[in-house]
């Protein structure tokens, strides 16, 4: 399970953008989705790098209590994904652009995470875990297949849904690079004065 080298911080970073009055777009409704991205691309990173530690944890100890805590992150990790591909997917259907005119959010053949197959991929685990109560009700499930998101070494699994640690590592990167330039905020420094020569040696 590869780390994600990613810190979940840019939530904490946008609200600094609202209390400052600097935080893009102003339309209300571009701001909120902005948030929403930021959120859940945070939610994302944390919740999978919770599972890795978990799943370390339990290699280590042995203890199934981890192991369990791991499952859980997992599940989460991927609800964030998916809901965080819906903002994405919203942001660039509102035609922002960056400074140099270039598209905020590049189209799905730039960004893999926003391809049909990769949304739909992660849409079909988020699902799998969503309903795996009424397939078990409904005795869908074969007796020999785990009702439980299966972790394994390089892959997660749930009923007939896979996918790899290192796509998820891949995906939370791609959402991050988006909403990275709309959380953090700069300061612009010109260039210092040198009219009155206050605070100048002699």
């Amino acid at each position: 399970m590869p780390p994600v080298l990613l810190a979940g911080t840019l939530r904490s970073k946008r609200w600094l953008g609202h209390f400052l009055g600097v935080s893009a777009p102003s339309e209300p409704k571009g701001k909120r989705i902005v948030d929403g991205l930021v959120r859940l691309s945070d939610k994302a990173i944390c919740e999978y790098q919770d599972c890795r530690e978990s799943m370390l944890l339990f290699l280590r100890l042995g203890n199934p209590d981890n192991l369990h805590r791991a499952q859980d992150h997992f599940e989460s990790c991927i609800q964030a994904l998916h809901r965080g591909i819906n903002f994405l997917d919203r942001l660039r259907g509102l035609g922002y652009a960056q400074g140099d005119g270039n598209p905020l959010v590049a189209k799905p053949r730039d960004l893999e995470i926003l391809r049909d197959a990769v949304r739909s991929r992660i849409r079909t685990f988020r699902d799998s875990i969503e309903h795996i109560e009424r397939d078990i009700i409904a005795q869908t499930v074969p007796l020999d297949r785990p009702v439980d998101v299966h972790l394994g070494w390089e892959r997660a699994t749930v009923n007939d849904a896979t996918i790899e640690y290192s796509e998820v590592v891949r995906w939370c990167t791609q959402l991050h690079q988006v909403a990275l330039p709309l959380a953090v905020v700069t300061a612009t420094v010109g260039r210092p004065s040198t009219g009155s020569g206050v605070g100048r040696d002699a």
